[in-house]
């Protein structure tokens, strides 16, 4: 794996478990080390075997996990699929307040495959392992009436 300046934290969450990180120029670590290639699908492994074993808490500090049920790969999908990160990522890296809840909206499909300028509905996109519940009154297309907690 190749490594920047801005990747320390990551480099010793995978010294923690086990992983080998490799620094440097790329043709060289190319010429002296035999090829290793990460996949995305490994990755998701390695935040599922955390998830699952609730390793989470160390690096709580440093890392969110966000599900969005019901999104597509890149977005759009039955649940909602847009929402803003820019600005949630300046609030915590710059104020420190680490974000607790996204919200996220629905825009349907219009007539002409084109999106409609109005959201159909909102909904909260929570830190694992906690999820989005509905509060049991107001409209279930309103993330307003939506809790972040665990199952």
């Amino acid at each position: 794996m190749e490594a920047t300046g801005y990747s320390r934290w990551f480099e010793r969450l995978l010294a923690e478990l086990g992983f080998e990180v490799w620094m440097g120029d790329p043709a060289e670590i190319k010429a002296k080390r035999v090829k290793k290639q990460k996949y995305d699908r490994e990755d998701a492994r390695l935040l599922r075997r955390l998830m699952l074993e609730n390793n989470f808490p160390q690096i709580e500090n440093s890392i969110r996990l966000f599900m969005a049920p019901g999104m597509n790969h890149c977005g759009g999908g039955d649940g909602p699929s847009d929402f803003e990160t820019i600005a949630v990522l300046e609030q915590w890296r710059e104020k420190g307040k680490a974000p607790d809840r996204i919200v996220a909206t629905h825009l349907p499909i219009g007539p002409g495959g084109q999106a409609p300028a109005k959201p159909d509905r909102t909904r909260p996109l929570c830190p694992y392992p906690q999820v989005a519940k509905y509060k049991g009154s107001g409209s279930t297309n309103d993330a307003s009436n939506f809790v972040c907690a665990k199952e």
